[in-house]
């Protein structure tokens, strides 16, 4: 098994990250109303909410690796409100905590690349 990939080599991926839908996310947790409203509601004081970015979908493509990157694919949300003495009042949402995977950059088709981790790669050759 080959862990590091060079532009050019011919893989066969089973599973890519394909990008995932904030509002679908939103309607599963019963949250359409608003996230905003819910993060500021007394049920979520001081806590966050998790999000995927990105989630691994099944294929059996064979292509060439293009590149690599490093993507976020969870992300925490968090209502902030701060009213300091010396600093300006805060009263918005926030980033807090985030994921990232290394993956890389697959061509399966001419107009296709796939963003795939190391682990869903197999190595077929140059």
């Amino acid at each position: 098994m080959k862990i590091i990939y060079e532009l050019g080599d011919r893989v066969r991926v089973d599973q890519h990250w394909k990008r995932k839908n904030l509002g679908a996310q939103l309607e599963e947790r019963g949250l359409s109303q608003g996230l905003d409203r819910y993060l500021k509601s007394d049920d979520m004081a001081g806590a966050s909410i998790e999000f995927d970015k990105y989630q691994k979908q099944p294929i059996d493509e064979v292509g060439y690796i293009v590149g690599s990157r490093e993507i976020k694919v969870r992300y925490g949300l968090m209502y902030v409100s701060d009213d300091s003495y010396d600093m300006p009042p805060v009263d918005e949402i926030r980033q807090v905590s985030d994921h990232y995977e290394k993956i890389y950059l697959v061509a399966t088709r001419m107009n296709c690349i796939r963003k795939v981790s190391v682990e869903n790669i197999t190595f077929l050759g140059r």
